[in-house]
């Protein structure tokens, strides 16, 4: 009797087992989906009232993954301060400026916990191995349907509109994506999701047709093709990537704003090649953003009630080209006025400690991905605003991941 009883047992345990782990990742992909911003799933952004009870539902699972963090504190838990000044500095200068407070807590509440949630589940290896597998399914499922969606009708959301976002920021959930899909495909040993993802994230990239998502991808591509650039971002140290980083956004913002306004430069392109000098009208917005960086360089304006700032005005050729007012369409300049110097000064911080944590890790494969997608994500953010969401999500993932590495050995 007490025999067939203990075998009976012992039948039901892995399947008792299972069943957990399959709520664990369930409940897992839903609370990283519902606080992780580059995600921006058509249906949860559309008024109404299921878009009422997402963000709702969002707020009760912020506010739980913030008290578990406070709970399981840990002095290793270095990223999480780094978020949080930064955070509050942006608060203080809208504050100051008198600012957008309600926008502000919608940007920046559901990053802070999506980095704590990351941040305590990826400290023990079970936690680790199964959370990441979870949420790099789930980004593989919603990226490929979105896939689907725009193969079987482009405009299925409306013009430049998809089911993970719009046209140029779907790239910064791709890349949050592809870092999950490798961290799981190295952890099990397994390319094969990896390799089905890659071929998702190029041909959404292409059918999109966004120029950032497109430099982003070409990067990836050299990546993955060619066995030098591999040697080369593995060798070379991510702060020493920062400082060429920093440089070619001081020589692209000074050649678009001074060098292509030279009147003999501006003569040649737009009256005998009959182009726009303005790269998208990126260089007219940068002017402006600029000349609102230099009134208030420290603190910056804060957050306002829209990232859409700076209105412009352009005649070509006799006609009215644009009329309308938009983002900085570079993160680093929105940032800078924004949040002024202190913030950007913070940003780089973070990154140049995250710089520190990959080189101290010892194996290349994850060292060079690291480093790819951080180098990706901000090169793509020269020609957008998409938000600090995307690049702070990565920066945590990285950041914990390479740190758990080191301290298993």
């Amino acid at each position: 009797m007490n025999k067939e009883r203990g075998a009976f047992i012992t039948f039901h345990r892995p399947k008792l087992k299972l069943q957990k782990l399959t709520i664990y990742k369930c409940f897992m992909s839903i609370w990283f989906v519902l606080l992780c911003r580059p995600i921006s799933i058509y249906y949860f952004s559309q008024e109404g009232s299921l878009n009422s009870i997402y963000t709702w539902i969002s707020r009760i699972l912020a506010i739980i993954a913030i008290i578990l963090i406070v709970i399981y504190r840990n002095r290793r838990d270095s990223i999480i301060n780094w978020i949080v000044i930064l955070s509050l500095s942006l608060l203080t200068a809208t504050i100051i400026e008198n600012g957008a407070l309600r926008r502000y807590f919608t940007l920046f509440y559901p990053v802070i916990a999506l980095c704590c949630l990351v941040t305590v589940q990826l400290r023990n290896e079970k936690k680790m191995t199964e959370f990441i597998n979870a949420i790099s399914n789930l980004f593989f499922v919603l990226c490929l349907l979105n896939l689907v969606c725009i193969l079987y009708n482009s405009q299925l959301f409306g013009m430049d509109t998809y089911l993970i976002g719009i046209k140029n920021q779907i790239g910064y959930a791709l890349n949050i994506g592809l870092l999950l899909v490798y961290m799981d495909a190295y952890i099990r040993r397994d390319k094969f999701k990896l390799h089905v993802y890659i071929c998702i994230y190029f041909l959404t990239v292409v059918k999109v047709a966004s120029s950032s998502s497109f430099i982003g991808a070409s990067i990836i591509l050299l990546y993955f093709l060619v066995p030098f650039i591999r040697k080369m971002i593995l060798k070379i140290d991510f702060r020493i990537m920062l400082i060429g980083y920093i440089f070619l956004f001081v020589g692209i913002v000074f050649f678009s704003t001074v060098v292509l306004n030279l009147e003999p430069v501006k003569f040649f392109i737009e009256d005998i090649l009959g182009k726009n000098v303005t790269l998208t009208n990126r260089t007219v917005i940068w002017v402006k953003v600029i000349s609102g960086i230099i009134q208030k360089p420290f603190l910056g304006h804060g957050i306002q009630e829209s990232s859409n700032l700076f209105y412009i005005h352009i005649d070509f050729w006799n006609r009215v080209a644009v009329d309308g007012t938009y983002s900085a369409h570079n993160q680093i300049l929105q940032t800078l006025y924004e949040g002024g110097t202190i913030a950007i000064a913070l940003i780089f911080s973070l990154l140049w400690h995250v710089g520190k944590e990959i080189k101290e890790c010892s194996n290349d494969n994850i060292s060079s991905i690291c480093k790819l997608m951080l180098i990706v994500t901000l090169v793509m953010m020269l020609a957008e605003s998409p938000g600090l969401d995307s690049l702070l999500i990565i920066v945590t993932l990285v950041s914990v991941f390479v740190k758990k590495m080191k301290i298993e050995g």
